[in-house]
């Protein structure tokens, strides 16, 4: 049986040395073609190998026949060899050439695929012979010794890769921090714009408002004239609907700037939180469950919004303008 599978090997490295890549024919070559024939020579030659060091060992009628199929995918692919080596002889100019290229790099492709099923039972059996040699080489103290250095080993890659966690843990909180506290800050500035010019545009009102006042009391009712008292009363409920309008826009700026002011405050109170937290952290260290705690209170604080007696549903936030309308009735 050696003797037959040495000779096998030899007509194996022979195939293995012919050469069939034809670099020379450029995109038309055989590479594929060659390196599916020298995985198939290596994959026999290894097997073989093996079958030689463990032959006392395998299964003969699973040797058998392995060597038989061996045997016959050989000759198949030497044959597809050597219509290779005719068909690059004739040219590849030829109108065959181009199919029979493509068949000839599946063809060995297939049957190299083909053996590593039929072989399968061999190389089983091989893996089963193989474990078992090392199992039985194995010293049991010296086992337990590499099972308790692995251990060791172990615990100590276990706390390196806790200490890189929590850095990382650490660095993705503190980015996540300084993003949100820029955001908070845009947001306060934004605001803190919009409520200075709903605050400006309220006080504007109010001024046009009291000159609209002066000019009926000076100019209307001071100079009041008997004769004309249609005109006059056309004139006051003019300027009067001039004033509702400019109530109705200071009482609307009013608002928007208590609701700015609001937001500013609001995100203001955030941004300071977040920056506490920071200064928090950095107290407690290393301690990872303080910090996993500190990070559950805060988001708690950071979506509380701030208590501020403006924002009390209960207080009007707007000016009482009735008193100057009681004025004007007593004036008419």
């Amino acid at each position: 049986m050696e003797e037959k599978i040495e000779e096998l090997k030899k007509l194996i490295s022979e195939l293995k040395s012919n050469n069939i890549t034809f670099e020379e024919l450029g995109n038309n070559n055989f590479q594929k073609a060659d390196a599916f024939k020298n995985e198939f020579s290596n994959y026999c030659l290894t097997i073989l190998d093996d079958s030689i060091i463990y032959h006392s060992k395998i299964n003969i009628s699973i040797l058998s026949k392995a060597i038989n199929d061996i045997n016959t995918v050989l000759g198949h692919i030497s044959s597809i060899t050597s219509k290779i080596q005719k068909l690059v002889k004739n040219g590849i100019h030829t109108p065959e050439f181009p199919n029979s290229r493509e068949s000839s790099i599946s063809g060995i492709k297939g049957q190299y695929e083909n053996l590593l099923g039929l072989l399968f039972p061999l190389q089983f059996n091989i893996d089963i012979i193989k474990m078992q040699n090392e199992i039985q080489q194995l010293d049991p103290t010296e086992t337990s010794k590499k099972i308790e250095d692995e251990l060791v080993s172990i615990k100590s890659q276990k706390k390196e890769i806790d200490k890189i966690l929590t850095v990382l843990r650490d660095k993705t909180s503190e980015q996540f921090i300084n993003e949100s506290k820029n955001v908070f800050n845009s947001l306060t500035k934004i605001h803190k714009e919009s409520e200075k010019k709903w605050f400006i545009l309220f006080w504007i009102t109010i001024v046009i408002f009291i000159s609209e006042l002066i000019f009926i009391y000076f100019n209307i009712l001071n100079n009041f004239d008997s004769s004309k008292v249609y005109e006059i009363i056309s004139k006051v409920l003019f300027n009067s609907f001039i004033l509702g309008l400019l109530t109705s826009i200071s009482r609307f700026s009013l608002s928007k700037f208590n609701a700015e002011r609001l937001l500013r405050v609001t995100y203001e109170h955030r941004s300071v939180i977040l920056e506490q937290y920071k200064t928090f952290e950095l107290s407690i260290g290393d301690n990872d469950i303080l910090k996993n705690q500190l990070r559950l209170d805060i988001a708690k604080y950071i979506f509380t919004d701030p208590k501020v007696s403006f924002s009390d549903k209960n207080i009007n936030p707007e000016i009482n303008f009735s008193p100057i309308f009681q004025i004007l009735e007593k004036l008419k």
